[in-house]
């Protein structure tokens, strides 16, 4: 078996975590479920030789188990020089920048205050890090972010805009 097949199965893990992550609608539990997806995601792009996006995924495991116990905006600052410092130390190519961005866009979702806010931002790093996984020509990859965008979207419309239409 390649390790190309290999890393896209590990990625499917990461696909059912991730149809799951906007439907919860406990902070505790969409941030648990992200950092499961991006257990298997890390492994994904290690297995495919993408160090860069798997160290930057890797550090969002931590993350998000530290958001689930504390919103402290101390954190935030320091998980985005912990992103930054690590994407500097593995930078090889070009789009590495955008799997960076993706991570800092993560950041700065995971420790807010505001569900709301929390949900578009993380869609916004879904969409940057669907833009890499299109460019590194990861499928299932690409699958698991544009699910997790199409689940945001979802969520987003059944705990925010339907409430709105029905009152």
């Amino acid at each position: 078996m390649s390790t190309f097949l290999i890393s896209q199965i590990i990625a499917a893990g990461a696909l059912a975590a991730g149809v799951m992550t906007f439907q919860l609608k406990e902070r505790v539990y969409i941030v648990s479920a992200f950092a499961l997806m991006s257990s298997l995601l890390s492994l994904h792009f290690y297995v495919l030789g993408e160090y860069t996006a798997s160290a930057i995924v890797a550090v969002s495991v931590v993350r998000f188990l530290v958001s689930a116990i504390t919103k402290r905006q101390i954190f935030m600052y320091l998980f985005l020089a912990i992103t930054m410092l690590v994407g500097w130390y593995t930078y090889a190519v070009w789009y590495n920048l955008i799997a960076i961005a993706a991570g800092l866009l993560g950041v700065i979702a995971t420790f807010q205050t505001d569900d709301k806010r929390l949900r578009v931002i993380m869609m916004s790093s879904s969409t940057t890090m669907a833009i890499h996984d299109a460019i590194v020509g990861t499928p299932v990859g690409l699958a698991v972010d544009l699910t997790v965008l199409t689940s945001g979207l979802i969520g987003y419309y059944r705990y925010y805009t339907r409430k709105q239409e029905m009152q």
